[in-house]
């Protein structure tokens, strides 16, 4: 399999993976191949906790996805987005706006 192949083949999986999120309700506000930022749109951390707890079981109990390890590791009660670099976010210590790391 040459390079440009598997690159191709990662970039599908990617998009079918934000394609799940997206049907299970998510908005992205950003993804690569290494993480995935979600808004829950929830007003209480709890509720936005759980709602990101099963939306990563939900994944995971495909069979495509299994491999995948999906962890939430950040929480923002407000985030403005312009880019990776460019950003300004408020943490609290519960969840509302998700940071899911994929880890190989």
């Amino acid at each position: 399999m040459q390079i440009s192949h598997f690159f191709e083949f990662l970039y599908i999986c990617c998009m079918q993976l934000i394609a799940e999120f997206k049907r299970l309700g998510s908005n992205i506000v950003y993804a690569n191949f290494s993480r995935m930022i979600l808004c829950t749109k929830k007003r209480r951390a709890d509720d936005a906790l759980a709602y990101v707890e099963f939306i990563t079981n939900s994944i995971r109990s495909r069979e495509l996805y299994r491999l995948i390890d999906m962890s939430y590791t950040k929480y923002w009660q407000t985030l403005i987005w312009m880019d990776p670099v460019s950003y300004f976010c408020r943490y609290i210590l519960s969840a509302m706006a998700t940071v899911i790391s994929f880890v190989k």
